[in-house]
């Protein structure tokens, strides 16, 4: 499975070379955190290294993404290890002027190396609605049928979302698990807002039953609300730097985390 999804991605990257015919879509992120700072039991700092792919080709007919990411985790005996491989294939179908029709199959894979190697995926097809406006941004639709095969769970998710053209982007979601039982598994409301270097999101999580061990949606576990300032700086064509703190879980399960991270986006 590994050295399949290693030559997926190659494949991947090798084609957007041959066929893009402006950007290469290639990004390198590099990145230090601190996850729960202000927990020192729970204390984590970590450094994140992730190569990205992603273009679109036909007149934009067809999206193309792939990533591959390492991180490793600055506590415990050994340290912990995780590689991260995404990929997602998107085929818009224009209804319109300003309407579009997307299908969507992503792939989610995480394997933590930590006295063994315990993997985990998952396989999410999906289909999207978008709708555009001359004055009012657009608003979107979209239904994912997330199918966890590493433990053969099966879910449902339904969002949907506004984004305007002066920078605010609200989103709701609603969450379900098919199998291995039927139930509710959570619900998301998401508000985000961006101006010049500058952006913040406010996301609230309501988990329908806490701490759910059968739960695809690991940020709907504890619930909560969550703030998230940052800030991101281009200082050349081809790198960006960032920076943003995290309020999670507040008012939820486990107490409220702090999360700091800083680090830089290369793109070529």
């Amino acid at each position: 499975m590994k050295k399949f999804l290693i030559l997926f991605f190659a494949m991947v990257v090798t084609a957007g070379f041959a066929v893009a015919e402006e950007d290469i879509g290639l990004s390198v992120t590099l990145e230090f955190g601190i996850v729960d700072v202000n927990n020192s039991d729970a204390m984590c700092p970590y450094v994140y290294a992730g190569l990205g792919y992603d273009n679109s080709f036909f007149d934009e007919a067809l999206d193309v993404s792939a990533g591959l990411g390492y991180e490793i985790d600055f506590v415990g005996n050994p340290y912990p290890m995780i590689l991260y491989l995404d990929f997602m294939l998107g085929y818009n179908l224009g209804l319109g002027e300003s309407s579009t029709l997307s299908f969507i199959l992503a792939d989610e894979n995480e394997m933590v190396f930590d006295n063994g190697i315990d993997f985990s995926g998952t396989l999410i097809p999906g289909i999207r609605y978008g709708l555009g406006f001359n004055r009012g941004g657009s608003i979107y639709f979209q239904g994912n049928v997330p199918v966890a095969y590493s433990d053969i769970m099966v879910g449902l998710d339904f969002i949907a979302g506004w984004s305007s053209s002066f920078g605010l982007g609200l989103e709701a979601s609603m969450h379900m698990l098919f199998h291995p039982y039927t139930e509710f598994t959570g619900i998301k409301f998401l508000a985000s807002y961006s101006i010049s270097i500058v952006s913040i999101e406010l996301g609230l999580t309501a988990p329908m039953k806490r701490n759910n061990p059968y739960s695809v949606f690991d940020d709907i576990n504890g619930g909560g609300i969550s703030i998230l300032p940052g800030i991101s700086v281009s200082v050349l064509n081809w790198l960006d730097l960032y920076a943003n703190c995290a309020f999670t879980r507040i008012g939820g399960d486990g107490g409220m985390g702090i999360n700091f991270a800083i680090g830089a986006v290369f793109s070529f």
